[in-house]
């Protein structure tokens, strides 16, 4: 009896492919014409949700990118062997004092930085080598990175940068994003496009709670896919020329800068204090 029970539901299971694709067959015929007539009211319907929730779901994840970069200590590096991905960067903090106004200014530090923060041109055209920045657009810049070494791959990127002031009169923040990008890899025998690369630059700039000069952070991360040959390389040597980048960059970018950003300060103060003592010469005359 128990052999037939089996013998029974193997020929049951056996069958109920079939069984089911008669049931759906017969159940879909009844269904067809309701279910054809509710697609075409969905496809007449405008998609302006759908393509508004995208946006804002695009928005936010460059926003958590950002912060994310930005939280960060130091280095980072990251090795999946099994997808033969990278990805590696480096926050930096920002910390830079600058001169003071004249005495006889009457004006604080922190109100003249506010106000020098406000100028986005001129901040921006002041943190990278001037010969490496190039104006491309309203709030856009072309940032020249240096010759970048790893293993066998030699990258010149150039990155477009978005850069704008927001907060109020008394308390701006300088924002710096990167968007497109162009790795320049001269890689012989290699397909870039196999390369997958992504260059990302993020930053932030507010005066310091002291009221002296300016604090914030500068990130980068880069990732690809690494060519077969430089897959069997050991994590460690992977790491190093990775770290090798990171130290690059981020020397490169506090030293550009602090020289940079405090010889524009400078200018910037001279200009100001110009033109309070014509105005009150003016006043007083």
């Amino acid at each position: 009896m128990k052999i037939l029970n089996i013998v029974n539901v193997s020929i049951i299971l056996l069958h109920m492919p079939t069984i089911c694709k008669c049931f759906l067959s017969n159940l879909g015929d009844s269904n067809r014409i309701k279910t054809s007539q509710w697609k075409h009211r969905q496809q007449q319907r405008p998609s302006l949700q759908k393509h508004y929730s995208s946006k804002i779901t695009s928005t936010q994840s460059k926003k958590f990118q950002t912060d994310k970069i930005l939280k960060r200590e130091g280095r980072h590096f990251v090795l999946d062997r099994f997808k033969g991905k990278v990805e590696f960067g480096t926050t930096a903090d920002l910390i830079t004092s600058f001169p003071s106004p004249s005495a006889n200014t009457g004006i604080s530090s922190a109100s003249m930085i506010a106000k020098w923060l406000k100028d986005e041109k001129r901040v921006a055209l002041s943190i990278w080598d001037p010969k490496l920045i190039k104006e491309i657009g309203t709030s856009k810049y072309r940032l020249q990175m240096m010759k970048l070494q790893f293993v066998t791959l030699e990258l010149a990127p150039t990155v477009d940068v978005d850069m704008w002031t927001e907060g109020s009169p008394e308390n701006p923040i300088f924002y710096l994003e990167s968007g497109d990008f162009n790795p320049n890899v001269r890689a012989p025998g290699i397909s870039i496009t196999s390369l997958d690369i992504q260059i990302k630059v993020v930053g932030t700039m507010e005066v310091s709670s002291d009221g002296k000069g300016v604090t914030g952070k500068l990130g980068f991360v880069s990732s690809g896919i690494l060519p077969p040959p430089l897959r069997l390389l050991p994590e460690i040597a992977v790491q190093k020329a990775t770290e090798l980048i990171n130290d690059t960059v981020k020397q490169f970018a506090i030293s550009s800068f602090q020289k940079g950003a405090v010889l524009e300060y400078r200018k910037f103060l001279r200009s100001e204090e110009l033109k309070m003592r014509i105005n009150n010469k003016k006043s007083s005359d």
